[in-house]
């Protein structure tokens, strides 16, 4: 008995896009985006369909306001990948559909970096240098991708396709905020031992003229008001994971000095022997009075100040821990009922007291009666708005409340899709980023007076919402 076999072989046509014909390759980028270190974007274009703008903000809050939970520079959300590398404070990143070969987007993103570094003539690429140069980078991105294809990288025939020229930055850098500030992570700081040198030193009054401060006036009490301001902005997902906690702070005076005298301030975030030790805010924007130099040499803030009110600087600062520990539990029971349950704790010292807490939680709409269980400040429906209001007029620091009632569920849709928990305070002699003021000196050359000297710290919410 013989056996026979038959193979029936198929021959299946593969049918490739003109594209592929043409690149010899599967699109690579779909987008590229170019973001500072508080998550906005400085650049940003779209190469092919499949994103949309918008995908900015998926970034934003899934990479950057976790900073210190990236464990991969690839993230992958469904069928949309992001490809990032960081360079000082800017995120360069890269968003494909396609299963493309991370490493030759890689490779892109450092030659963009490279080529961006040869044409303004810089070794670090800053925001301000972004900025500066937007209309060059966006042909250098023109000029580098076609339709999502990697194509001309070098420079040298680069040059002839831009229209576009190249800032020159040379002169600014050393005397703006964005070339200094930009090394604000790694400062480097001169021994402590010069301390009495660096208060006592004058400004440099030729290099640096004060229009600010036109006049010399004459106090019978020299005085300065020192306000530090914060904003507090929360937002954690409904399973309590941070996707990003800042806070927006400010610096305020209000000077009322005699002559022209010199000050040397320092802020620090903790208690350390240095004076000069702690301060780690970023995207600082300072006063024109203030000497940059000594800030980046020494973390020293020095500057004449103008006559009366201003501001000194502006910060971002990361915040570990939320003057507020909130957890709310709603489940459903009975059919059509919704369980409320919200817990509140303050994690601010004992000493410290917050006014005006108020708990903004969201109701399903048509909800006209509550019966509430509350062991701390009142408790307000507001139909309208279909919100029920937490309030507390005085908190103090690690105190505990809690809050209990039920609903009648109208909608299954609306259990779905919760509007978030919002939480609005005021804490006055309090920075919830535990900025503190290490010294403010005054020295005026030609006059030795005393100076009264008060510090005020106030700390609110101003974006602080907990999904549910």
């Amino acid at each position: 008995m013989s056996l026979a076999f038959c193979f029936r072989i198929y021959f299946i046509p593969l049918v490739l896009s003109p594209e592929i014909l043409v690149h010899g390759c599967i699109p690579m980028i779909n987008a590229l985006f170019v973001y500072n270190g508080k998550g906005e974007v400085l650049l940003s274009r779209l190469f092919r369909d499949g994103v949309r703008r918008n995908v900015c903000e998926v970034f934003r809050i899934q990479v950057i306001s976790k900073l210190s939970d990236i464990k991969s520079p690839v993230l992958t959300l469904g069928s949309t990948s992001f490809i990032h590398i960081r360079h000082g404070s800017l995120w360069v990143v890269a968003v494909t559909r396609s299963n493309v070969d991370a490493s030759l987007v890689f490779e892109y993103l450092y030659r963009f970096l490279d080529v961006t570094k040869k044409l303004i003539g810089i070794d670090t690429v800053t925001e301000s240098d972004v900025k500066a140069n937007f209309a060059v980078l966006y042909e250098v991105l023109d000029e580098t991708i076609e339709s999502g294809h990697v194509s001309n990288m070098e420079l040298s025939t680069l040059r002839p396709l831009l229209s576009s020229q190249p800032a020159d930055l040379s002169r600014s850098r050393s005397n703006s905020a964005g070339g200094l500030l930009a090394r604000a992570n790694t400062i480097r700081r001169k021994s402590t031992g010069k301390l009495p040198q660096l208060f006592n030193s004058p400004l440099d009054l030729e290099d640096s003229p004060h229009p600010w401060r036109a006049t010399a006036p004459k106090y019978k009490k020299n005085t300065v008001q020192i306000n530090v301001l914060e904003d507090f902005n929360l937002l954690t997902n409904a399973n309590g994971f941070v996707l990003r906690s800042f806070v927006d702070g400010r610096v305020t005076m209000d000077c009322r000095l005699s002559g022209t005298p010199t000050c040397s301030f320092a802020m620090s975030q903790n208690v350390s022997d240095d004076p000069f030790d702690g301060f780690k805010a970023t995207d600082c924007t300072f006063h024109q009075s203030v000497n940059l130099k000594d800030y980046d040499e020494h973390n020293l803030i020095k500057f004449i100040p103008p006559d009366g009110e201003f501001e000194l600087m502006s910060y971002r600062t990361d915040v570990e821990t939320a003057p507020f520990n909130i957890y709310a539990d709603i489940e459903p029971f009975g059919g059509s009922k919704l369980s409320y349950s919200v817990d509140l704790e303050s994690t601010y010292p004992a000493s410290v007291a917050a006014s005006n807490v108020t708990i903004k939680i969201p109701v399903p709409p048509g909800t006209s009666r509550v019966k509430p269980l509350v062991d701390i400040g009142k408790f307000r429906l507001v139909e309208e708005e279909n919100m029920v209001y937490w309030q507390i007029k005085k908190m103090m620091g690690h105190q505990k409340g809690k809050l209990a009632f039920e609903v009648e569920e109208v909608s299954t849709k609306w259990t779905a899709a919760k509007p978030p928990i919002s939480v609005s305070f005021n804490l006055a002699s309090y920075s919830v980023a535990s900025h503190k003021v290490r010294f403010f000196k005054v020295k005026e050359p030609s006059m030795n007076y005393a100076t009264v000297k008060s510090v005020n710290y106030a700390s609110k919410a101003k974006s602080y919402e907990i999904r549910i």
